[in-house]
């Protein structure tokens, strides 16, 4: 006798999937929503955090690669988990909510590889197609930001987070249904939840609580999934937010803006296509704009920068190419001394005396311990020739936002120089007059393309106009994957109460009421997001204060200020309470469609 499924049975296997997908649309809506979902959210923010990446690496100044990197990698590591862990647990809810299904399948024959086999079918059936479809939508949103776009960096992106979310599909898909190919028909027709009833029915009272909280214990890993996920989406949100909120726009657009100027014009080294040292010997910068500046109503100092080129030999005869800077404001720069004192304002015996930043990332290159006192070879280019000379350190300073290792004083520079070395004009204005006096400086020099013109305050109102951009992108974004969360939670509900439905049949008929099978299903709602909350709150508190504090650490990236997210948690709490209404009213109605009889007759 040959039985059904010992012949080629790949024909039908694939008619059991494609029947089972088209029968369960609810089950396959939600599960390609959440897919489709995953995939755009995964594609579209490893290729906006790699062109983020390389386009801050290319731009800055400061050789912040490394630490950016780490960073970064570590954001997208949690986004990514996440994402995924949310995704896994609606996948493994769905699933689980057929073993009955399968158990009939093993029933009439069908063997342990061919329900695996069924259930790849219907995974590549469900997920491919939104997989492809996301990823592509992610890549073609990145396409359209106000963003440089990196084509291989993004491609790789795209093939990346498609692999992890196919990984992801396919270990969801593979777990129920390994266990329901394990298992007996016989024994799979009996829920968990009323089997583990009957090991604990003599161990005391039964309230709806404890009804509830056994509930949860029941099935065990489809609980830790759904908890975990939520704690994950709550430490991300945390962490995201955290960091959001750390941002102080004032002092990132400062940072430029030496000696608390309000006003810079800088030498423009692009004009041309001439070198800094060309325009440096036809300087714009004369004392007769100067005196101009000081006439203007408004301006209070003017404060010069000037800069040389110079290579430092380190104690193994390396050579590094530093260039020195005077000291801009001296009683500022006084307060920066953390050890010696400044420069003074003259050389002694040909020796210049000097103050290191030993805080720069380029100074950490050297590889050298310097202390106060120690002397430095130093071949410097004073703009038309080379000429070695000696430093003496004389002090220390340690500022992480600027790349400069060797500063001097004023006086030294100008001695040192065969030409004007004036890199930029730092100017400060009065309080109630700068919007005037930035209005005629910018006039003063509309025509001269040897300069750029920056000003404080349409600095800080371009960067509020692009954070507030980033911001809700960001947020958006965060709010997605967190939503996967939710959405876990939602499913597990609703996959329990259909699973459930013969379980609180019968504890109705034997008396208890139906708002008593309400408090079962809210006690278990409640355990979920309110631990789930607490979880967030004591892991995701902590992450956050880290991460701003270990991102203010990295070289440029100062003006990082961690501030509780006061309003994030409210607004936390108030979407757990809102989850929970939802789900409680939904359940609330689930009791209401069926009789008793009806659902103590429905086995699945």
């Amino acid at each position: 006798m040959t039985y059904p499924f010992e012949n080629d049975t790949e024909k039908i296997e694939k008619r059991i999937a494609e029947r089972s997908v088209s029968s369960e649309k609810n089950r396959t809506f939600l599960i390609r929503v959440i897919v489709l979902i995953a995939s755009f959210l995964l594609s579209f923010s490893g290729i906006l955090l790699c062109n983020a990446t390389l386009s801050m690496q290319q731009n800055t100044r400061i050789n912040n690669a490394a630490e950016t990197l780490g960073t970064v990698l570590g954001i997208v590591i949690v986004l990514l988990c996440t994402a995924g862990l949310a995704v896994k647990n609606i996948l493994y809810v769905s699933v689980l909510q057929r073993v009955h299904e399968f158990a009939q399948l093993r029933a009439i024959g069908a063997t342990y590889r061919q329900i695996k086999s069924v259930v790849k079918k219907e995974r590549d059936k469900i997920a491919k197609p939104c997989i492809v479809l996301g990823t592509i939508i992610g890549f073609l949103v990145n396409l359209v930001l106000p963003l440089h776009f990196y084509w291989i960096p993004s491609i790789v992106c795209i093939v990346i987070s498609g692999i992890f979310i196919w990984i992801i599909t396919a270990l969801a898909f593979q777990a129920p249904a390994k266990m329901a190919a394990s298992t007996s028909p016989i024994e799979a027709q009996h829920t968990q939840a009323t089997n583990y009833f009957r090991n604990v029915w003599t161990k005391g009272k039964l309230t709806p609580i404890r009804i509830g909280w056994m509930y949860c214990r029941a099935n065990r890993k489809k609980a830790a999934y759904t908890f975990l996920s939520l704690v994950m989406s709550g430490i991300l949100m945390f962490g995201v937010f955290s960091i959001l909120n750390a941002i102080n726009l004032e002092r990132l657009a400062a940072q430029p803006y030496q000696g608390n100027s309000d006003v810079y014009v800088l030498l423009n080294s692009t004009a041309d296509e001439q070198s800094t040292y060309d325009l440096m010997k036809s300087t714009p910068f004369t004392e007769e704009q100067k005196q101009k500046l000081y006439h203007i109503s408004g301006v209070n100092d003017v404060y010069e920068l000037y800069m040389l080129d110079g290579i430092l030999t380190n104690s193994e005869g390396k050579k590094f190419e530093l260039s020195i800077e005077n000291i801009v404001n001296s009683a500022i720069f006084d307060n920066e001394i953390v050890e010696g004192v400044q420069p003074s304002q003259e050389l002694q015996n040909g020796v210049i005396p000097v103050v290191i930043n030993r805080h720069s990332p380029y100074y950490q290159e050297l590889n050298m311990p310097l202390q106060v006192g120690d002397y430095l070879p130093y071949t410097i280019d004073t703009g038309y020739g080379k000429k070695e000379v000696k430093l003496v350190v004389s002090g220390f300073v340690e500022n992480r936002d600027t790349g400069l290792v060797i500063y001097t004083s004023s006086e030294n520079m100008k001695s040192l120089s065969e030409m004007n070395c004036t890199l930029a004009w730092y100017v400060c204005l009065d309080d109630n007059r700068k919007d005037a006096a930035a209005t005629i400086i910018k006039e003063i020099f509309t025509d001269d393309n040897r300069v750029n013109i920056s000003v404080l305050a349409d600095d800080v109102m371009t960067l509020e106009d692009y954070f507030h951009n980033a911001k809700v992108i960001i947020t958006v974004l965060v709010v997605l994957i967190s939503l996967f969360s939710f959405i876990n939670m939602l499913n597990t509900s609703i996959t329990n109460a259909i699973a459930r439905r013969r379980d609180y049949a019968l504890l109705e008929a034997t008396g208890m009421t139906k708002l008593q099978l309400q408090k079962v299903q809210q006690s278990e709602n409640f355990i979920y997001l309110v631990g789930s909350f607490i979880g967030s709150c004591i892991l995701g508190i902590p992450i956050g204060f880290l991460l701003c504090t270990q991102i203010s650490k990295i070289p440029g990236l100062s003006y990082f200020e961690y501030h509780f997210p006061v309003l994030f948690v409210f607004l936390y709490l108030a979407a757990v309470v809102m989850v929970y209404n939802v789900v409680s009213i939904y359940q609330k109605k689930s009791l209401y469609q069926q009789s008793i009889i009806d659902r103590i007759r429905k086995t699945d």
